[in-house]
């Protein structure tokens, strides 16, 4: 049997998803799609869409199921390929709503791989970080770029990186996204591992997940 080619990378803020759904979709030849990175360059645009985001992410809250849902659907239909989605879902309605979706458009549902670091390590990784929010790539401040290699934009700190909206929003994920790892277990969809280590050696768990 070959890998999952529907993947959902899952995990806390920080935990390293979208390093890893960037390099499963390159591996794997997968259409990405990292709804940060969405949600982030609307915000910016400051059109009528970013300013409802903003009023979400500026405290550190999950923008609405429904809103989230339209933007992913949209994707996935205009795609219509196999896929890596970093970010999603987010709340149990989410999951199951992608389910649905999937199910109504004859394609297999996904598999979910959960990066699980501890709460100090993620808070070290945030407070020393930068990126470029276009594309959503991070680095450690000591090594990163002065621009983005891959679309030319400075690289920045992130404003929902300081401690205390960090520590707002895993709150929020706490809440309403770890209800997300039974309703995948149930159906064996959910591959959980350490997502400590090397990107390389995190790389090297979930490529081995998604085979076992």
């Amino acid at each position: 049997m070959g890998l999952p080619r529907q993947i959902l990378l899952l995990g806390p803020p920080g935990a390293g998803k979208g390093t890893q759904a960037k390099r499963i979709s390159q591996h794997l030849n997968l259409a990405y799609c990292s709804t940060g990175s969405i949600l982030r360059v609307e915000e910016q645009r400051r059109t009528s869409l970013g300013e409802e985001i903003h009023t979400f992410l500026k405290d550190g809250n999950f923008v609405p199921d429904a809103l989230i849902l339209k933007i992913v659907q949209n994707w996935l239909q205009a795609v219509r390929a196999e896929f890596v989605l970093d970010g999603f879902p987010r709340t149990l309605a989410q999951g199951s709503a992608l389910d649905q979706f999937l199910a109504e458009s004859h394609r297999p549902a996904a598999t979910a791989v959960y990066l699980d670091v501890p709460m100090d390590i993620l808070e070290e990784r945030v407070a020393h970080r930068v990126g470029c929010d276009p594309c959503g790539n991070v680095w450690p401040r000591e090594t990163a770029p002065v621009a983005c290699p891959e679309c030319g934009n400075a690289v920045v700190s992130r404003n929902d990186d300081s401690i205390d909206l960090y520590r707002s929003r895993l709150a929020e994920y706490e809440k309403k996204t770890l209800p997300l790892l039974p309703y995948y277990e149930d159906g064996d969809r959910l591959r959980r591992i350490s997502g400590q280590g090397s990107p390389d050696d995190v790389f090297a768990r979930v490529l081995d997940a998604l085979a076992s």
